[in-house]
């Protein structure tokens, strides 16, 4: 049985271009999880002075960054924000979504992908397609 392809459609965005309706997404997105420490400003940022690369999706958009060891020898693929306009579908869109991040990172000279989540699903998904758990973040507060 031969693997299915990917079949979402990617392209590199441009975040000033597209600020106008990724901005409000990422303010809900930040509403939502309060344990995220960065801003909306620091995505404008990281975006704009190309510390970060903005990915447009169908249903959506990714952030990425490209970070390297001390070394410089080896080079990682960290998906920092992935937000679908409307929740994947199913297993299959979502697969997708990760197969193509994945082939994203191979092209860019990765040797690794990263990424963090809040979102148990999206934690169940990736351990069951080859992804290791490192660290769980816990948190509480004091005051």
């Amino acid at each position: 049985m031969q693997e299915e392809e990917p079949s979402i459609n990617f392209s590199l965005g441009d975040i000033q271009k597209e600020w106008h309706w990724i901005k409000p997404e990422i303010e809900q997105l930040l509403a939502d999880n309060p344990q995220l420490t960065y801003k909306v400003e620091d995505v404008y940022a990281k975006c704009l002075y190309k510390d970060a690369s903005l990915i447009l999706v169908d249903k959506g958009f990714i952030v990425v960054i490209i970070t390297e060891d001390e070394t410089q020898t080896k080079k990682s693929f960290f998906v920092w924000i992935a937000k679908t306009l409307n929740k994947p579908t199913g297993f299959i869109e979502l697969k997708n979504i990760w197969k193509t991040l994945e082939i994203l990172g191979k092209e860019s000279g990765c040797s690794t992908i990263e990424t963090s989540t809040p979102i148990k699903r999206v934690g169940r998904y990736l351990e069951k397609t080859g992804w290791t758990l490192k660290t769980l973040d816990y948190t509480k507060d004091l005051i």
